[in-house]
């Protein structure tokens, strides 16, 4: 039974966007931490510096409650120099396991903490956050309310462990322009996902493959109560091998996503677009997780984007990173973590290409309470 709870925890977080947990129950703990990033394409630069929270609470074995915001301070310099800094959303996260381990069900809510109403120059910064191959840890810091709602199952069919879930969010307006009303409603989400898990021997060792899919559809964006914009609907197809080595653990993500063509327009105009806006976005990532030594262990990985030009020759990027990290305790209740990144590359934009570098530093310290 306890691959299908695993599995079930997997499709739950690959239909809600969260952080593999191998397990629900736990000791209460909270991670404070500090994040930095850096990136640079020419003379553009834009740099950010968050402070991500995390408490959690297990009720049970079978129950939890997490609580996370991340602050964060943001520049960008094309020229001129602006910014954008401020308290981010708060988002509060339940999972509850039923008796027989068969289903997760599962909550999720955002408190409309973060700044959300933002200046001309404010804009400028939170579109360059927004650029998805560098993938800042707050891309934004407020969007106003929303609310998740979800159930996820598996059970084991053989050799397979099969597992399926579906989610629905709910969001709700907010006002993104300062000294200017007007009232932004986001398009409701509705995922499906479906994962198996096999253990296989290759090469004479055991491995676990892990493989998922996750269809989201969008709901219209409003704007004043109008029609304004429609993200084409998207299929993701990833999957996961793990592998005990000799001296290390290896793992290795692959992931690829694809939209379908926006909506935009508004009133009688609001229609799909001649051509896609949405080019193909595809992942790998591996990682190499070393056995403890001193009580201190290390690990080291790589990560590879290769973002495609929609049909207008625009959004693509092609970015090699490597890094590592580095975990030890600091007394009985009390772990620090931290991790470094390099990226290199370029974006594309037509013909034009520009070289990209970007560096993610992280460090942070877990507490668990008595």
């Amino acid at each position: 039974m306890k691959k299908v709870i695993i599995l079930l925890i997997v499709v739950f977080n690959m239909a809600f966007g969260q952080s593999y947990t191998p397990r629900l129950q736990g000791q209460m703990n909270t991670i404070a931490g500090l994040s930095f990033e850096t990136w640079n394409a020419k003379s553009d630069r834009i740099t950010q510096f968050a402070l991500p929270i995390t408490f959690v609470y297990p009720i049970n074995p079978r129950s939890r409650i997490d609580v996370i915001t991340s602050p964060a301070f943001s520049s960008f310099n094309s020229g001129d120099s602006h910014s954008l800094n401020g308290m981010s959303d708060i988002r509060l996260r339940g999972h509850y396991l039923t008796k027989d381990e068969r289903y997760l069900f599962t909550f999720g809510m955002v408190l409309p903490s973060g700044k959300n109403a933002l200046t001309v120059e404010e804009y400028n910064v939170a579109n360059a956050l927004s650029v998805r191959a560098m993938n800042f840890r707050v891309p934004y810091l407020g969007q106003g309310r929303d609310i998740n709602l979800g159930i996820a199952t598996a059970y084991e069919y053989g050799e397979y462990v099969l597992g399926a879930g579906v989610s629905y969010l709910m969001k709700d307006n907010f006002e993104p322009f300062d000294d200017f009303e007007y009232d932004y409603q986001p398009g409701n989400e509705f995922t499906i996902t479906g994962g198996l898990e096999r253990n296989v021997t290759l090469m004479n060792r055991d491995m676990r493959i892990t493989a998922d899919l996750v269809y989201t559809l969008y709901g219209s964006d409003q704007g004043n109560d109008q029609d304004i914009f429609k993200s084409g609907n998207r299929f993701m197809l990833q999957g996961t091998l793990r592998a005990p080595m000799n001296s290390f653990d290896m793992i290795l993500f692959v992931r690829e996503k694809i939209k379908g063509k926006n909506k935009t327009g508004v009133g009688d105009v609001f229609k799909e677009e001649r051509k896609n806006s949405n080019g193909n976005e595809f992942e790998i990532m591996g990682q190499l997780l070393f056995p403890p030594k001193n009580n201190v262990r290390y690990s080291a990985l790589f990560d590879v984007k290769l973002y495609g030009n929609n049909e207008w020759d625009t959004g693509g990027a092609t970015l090699f990173g490597f890094g590592g990290g580095y975990q030890h305790p600091l007394g009985k209740n009390l772990v620090f973590d931290g991790g470094a990144r390099f990226y290199f590359g370029n974006i594309k934009n037509t013909d034009e290409s520009t070289g990209l570098t970007g560096i993610k530093l992280n460090g942070g310290v877990r507490y668990y309470f008595q």
